[in-house]
């Protein structure tokens, strides 16, 4: 912040400025309520993309998973979602087995995933680090980089906040769209796994199993 700066903040802004304070506050503040929208939604896609272990304690797993993506930065949340959602081409990596339990309760291994080409997952990673210094930019040195102690300096950062947001919005929009395919992939497994077909099968499969123990 320049030293003129310092010294406009020291002194009572005209109530055009006022104005023009309070339009970039609720700019500003639209930006990062968008911004928490789409954290909210990328935790519940990392959340809900993998989990492995006895299908009784799948609810404890859940809230582990709940709590360690709750204390991580956007930028962490991202970089995950990059290198574990995302994947390339023919990538058909599979969750860790589950070991057998002593008491054979039963055991589900799932992982959902995104496959994109590798030029799409490289402009992917590349849009979704942009995203990141955006926001960073926007919480920690926004004010620093605006006179917002003008009425034109406020105006400025006004015509920037309408640009960022537009930015933000359409990542926000891409996550949503990702969110859609994600959930319908998700219904059309639960309706599977519902079917008489599929329990049958998973009915020869236990007894398989046993018999083979024998």
């Amino acid at each position: 912040m320049t030293k003129g700066c310092v010294l406009a903040m020291s002194l009572e802004p005209s109530e055009e400025t006022k104005g023009e304070q309070r339009e970039a506050q609720r700019l500003l503040g639209r930006c990062i309520l968008r911004l928490q929208q789409y954290e909210r939604l990328l935790k519940a896609l990392l959340v809900d993309h993998e989990i492995s272990g006895q299908v009784q304690d799948h609810g404890t797993i859940r809230a582990k998973l709940e709590t360690r993506a709750a204390r991580k930065t956007l930028g962490a949340l991202i970089g995950e979602f990059v290198g574990s959602y995302l994947v390339v081409g023919d990538q058909q990596d599979v969750p860790e087995p589950v070991e057998d339990s002593i008491d054979d309760a039963p055991t589900v291994s799932f992982r959902q995933r995104l496959v994109l080409t590798a030029e799409d997952h490289t402009k992917t990673a590349s849009d979704l680090k942009e995203l990141v210094d955006l926001r960073n930019r926007l919480v920690h040195h926004f004010v620093d980089e605006h006179d917002l102690w003008s009425a034109e300096g406020c105006r400025r950062a006004q015509d920037v906040l309408v640009e960022v947001y537009v930015r933000i919005d359409a990542s926000y929009g891409r996550l949503v769209d990702i969110a859609k395919t994600h959930d319908a992939t998700r219904q059309a497994m639960a309706e599977t796994l519902q079917s008489e077909e599929f329990r049958e099968l998973l009915s020869r499969a236990v007894h398989s199993s046993r018999s083979s123990k024998h």
